[in-house]
């Protein structure tokens, strides 16, 4: 059936399901590869630094798709993991899309887990869970976010010790 929940990540530890017939899991980054030129490296700079510009002036839906496209035509790029996390953020914080949240917070952490805002993609991916019912997965990200990133900032542990109380986690 179209709507019958299939696994969020293929991983163990499964954090959640998301409907059969949503969008796939993006690939895997690629393998490193030589170093661009100048010029490339410029324009990637002008590219990120541009879905950045957007964001920064509200433009979310636009800034999305560029930090989507950025993640996706420049998987290897350092700010590929930051560009997943934006992406992410936005669909959770603006558009409330928990689904597509959580799929961009799970791509973060599979693809980028040493991305600066791997950590409170964690906390994030877990709140979204918790806000798509999927209260045990949600729990359960949110508990595992200490040990996988000890060096979490105050406030992003906080809240994640915050939000297992408020949710009744075990």
């Amino acid at each position: 059936p179209p709507d019958a929940p299939r696994p969020l990540a293929p991983a163990a530890g499964n954090l959640g399901q998301i409907p059969a017939d949503a969008a796939l899991p993006r690939p895997a980054p690629r393998p490193a590869q030589a170093a661009p030129s100048a010029a490339a490296s410029a324009d990637l700079r002008r590219e990120f630094d541009g879905a950045m510009n957007l964001l920064s002036r509200a433009q979310y839906d636009q800034a999305s798709e560029a930090f989507r496209k950025f993640a996706d035509t420049h998987p290897e790029d350092d700010r590929a993991g930051a560009a997943v996390y934006w992406a992410g953020d936005i669909a959770y914080s603006v558009k409330k899309n928990y689904e597509e949240a959580a799929r961009d917070f799970a791509e973060l952490l599979k693809n980028y887990p040493k991305a600066a805002r791997a950590p409170e993609g964690m906390l994030k991916l877990g709140l979204s869970l918790i806000a798509l019912n999927q209260t045990k997965e949600g729990c359960a990200a949110l508990a595992a976010l200490p040990a996988k990133y000890p060096d979490a900032s105050a406030a992003i542990a906080t809240r994640a010790r915050n939000e297992r109380r408020d949710n009744k986690c075990r």
